[in-house]
Parts: structure tokens; sequence; C-alpha cells
């Protein structure tokens, strides 16, 4: 008799090889057997994941609190926690000018990337956005053909692009 488990691995490698691949799975190779069996476990411990980086971050936001409540409004230390202070102000402050650079990003081979650099690349591209906007000096910054799968993760997941200035 099969085991169980393996069955039931079998059907979430088959149900993952159709959706990327539209192939079954013993037509794909030995290698794409193994980045979709990766997949699926990167898949099914994405709830731990978050879980454990919203410890993190409730840890972090507990240290920075402890840190603020530590330090004294007279004090004229020049230390990072003042920084910490007045680092929106000083975003604010700075006035921007143009440098005249022109970025276009291309999009457009979405279907050649796999899931992971779909992630890194919408990452990227946030990461950019956000250090251009607080520049002294920023650059012309455009996305273009932005197709499905990552037009959808912007939607879903990364709604702050919507606040983006056109």
């Amino acid at each position: 008799m099969e085991n169980p488990k393996t069955s039931e691995q079998e059907e979430l490698l088959a149900e993952y090889c159709k959706r990327k691949y539209n192939k079954d799975p013993s037509e794909i190779s030995k290698n794409a057997r193994k980045k979709l069996l990766k997949d699926i476990k990167w898949d099914n411990t994405r709830e731990a994941r978050i879980a454990l980086r919203k410890k993190k971050k409730l840890a972090y936001k507990e240290r920075r609190a402890d840190r603020l409540k530590l330090l004294s409004p007279e004090s004229n230390q020049d230390d990072d926690s003042n920084i910490i202070l007045n680092k929106k102000q000083k975003l604010k402050d700075v006035a921007q000018q143009s440098s005249g650079i022109n970025i276009a990003i291309d999009l457009q081979f979405e279907e050649l990337m796999r899931d992971n650099e779909i992630t890194s690349i919408t990452g990227q591209i946030t990461r950019c956005y956000s250090s251009n906007k607080s520049t002294e000096r920023y650059v012309n910054l455009y996305i273009s053909n932005p197709e499905k799968r990552i037009k959808e993760r912007f939607d879903k997941r990364m709604k702050e692009h919507l606040n983006w200035d056109p």
C-alpha cells in the first residue's frame, strides 16, 4: 500500500506542475521537480515565516520604545536616538531637485521569471522608489509593462504603489 504522505505530496506536485509548467510531473526534469518541491515547502511554511517576522518586528518595536523612554527631552547628546526622533522631520525638510536622470525598468519578460524572482524584483522596485523619494536629487523612475503576476503582486501585497507619483 502507498504511503498517504507520499500520495499527498505527489498530488501537490502535480497541482504545482500543472500551474507552473502546464505539464504532467513525469514530463519535467529532475531539477524542475526539485524546484517545485522547494516551492511547495516554501509555500507550506509561509505562516510560520510570517509569525516569526511579526514576532521579531514586535520585539524590535519594544526595544525601540524602551530606548526612547530612557531618552530625556533635555538631552543634548548626538547619538542615534536623537536621529530616530527627528528622522521624519529631516526627510520632509529636504528640498528635492531633479538630477535629470531617467531610469526605465521594463518588466516585459515576466513569464521567464520564477516566483522568487518576481518577489525580489518587486521588492527592489519598492526600495528604489523609497530611497528615491528621500534623496536630495531624485531620478525619474519609470516602470513599463507590468504584466499579470507582477501587477497582481503589487495590487495584493504591496498596495503602497497606489500612492506613488505618476
